[in-house]
């Protein structure tokens, strides 16, 4: 089974040393990485420039103070590398054109059963670019327009692929985010919805909702990228 995984957050240039981006890190889509590569998946995972790996994932809580324990997340990176490193590929990206292309090729090329659209993908796009740096002695104003709505074109790239989109919303409540999933789902014609609260990310206690396409949904507070992975991998059903 062939998965790519997108994650990060895109960027989108205003002049040559400036841009707009967003806070992703690539944590989660890491942690899908991860549990696709342990569930026995080949995995191309497409992520932001310095956003996290599921092989640089299990680094995080590396603490000087702490060599035992520093040693033995060394070792456990060692032996996940070991088992699962040959059926990874990695791409990196920085901007949204940079992504859109690259997913497009991606997808037509390597053809993958299941593409799950994990990246924090700009809105909007800057419309009066600069070739040349703007002075930082002046005021300024930029000009925003509507980005194209990459996962929409997946399903012409690769009809039959098994696509999961993602939706956030702020402090919503599960009806708000089921709807907005749907709206997703009809839109991009994405074969389940993964819905995230902010709020419960801002609280630590990161929530999703897996929405089907009858718009019935699943709620999980644990284990979420072992969830998502082991629904997709489902996905005939």
């Amino acid at each position: 089974m062939r998965i790519l995984i997108t994650s990060g957050g895109t960027k989108v240039a205003i002049d040559p040393v400036r841009s707009i981006t967003n806070k992703s890190t690539g944590r989660f889509g890491a942690a899908l990485a991860k549990a696709a590569l342990s569930a026995g998946a080949e995995v191309i995972y497409l992520t932001s420039k310095d956003g996290k790996t599921p092989f640089s994932l299990q680094m995080d809580c590396v603490n000087a103070n702490h060599q035992d324990k520093d040693l033995e997340e060394v070792k456990k990176l060692y032996e996940f590398n070991r088992k699962f490193g040959k059926n990874y590929s990695e791409y990196r990206f920085q901007y949204f054109t940079e992504y859109a292309e690259m997913l497009k090729n991606l997808i037509e090329k390597l053809t993958p059963d299941i593409v799950i659209v994990a990246a924090a993908v700009s809105d909007y796009l800057v419309s009066s670019y600069s070739s040349d740096k703007i002075r930082s002695n002046i005021e300024l104003n930029i000009p925003l327009e509507k980005a194209p709505k990459i996962i929409n074109q997946i399903k012409q790239w690769s009809p039959n692929v098994f696509l999961v989109g993602f939706k956030l919303l702020i402090d919503a409540s599960d009806v708000e985010l089921v709807n907005a999933a749907m709206k997703t789902m009809r839109q991009s014609h994405a074969d389940i919805v993964v819905g995230n609260n902010l709020a419960s990310l801002e609280r630590g206690e990161h929530e999703i909702l897996i929405v089907e396409k009858t718009g019935e949904f699943k709620k999980l507070k644990q284990q979420l990228a072992e969830h998502i992975i082991q629904r997709v991998l489902q996905r005939q059903e």
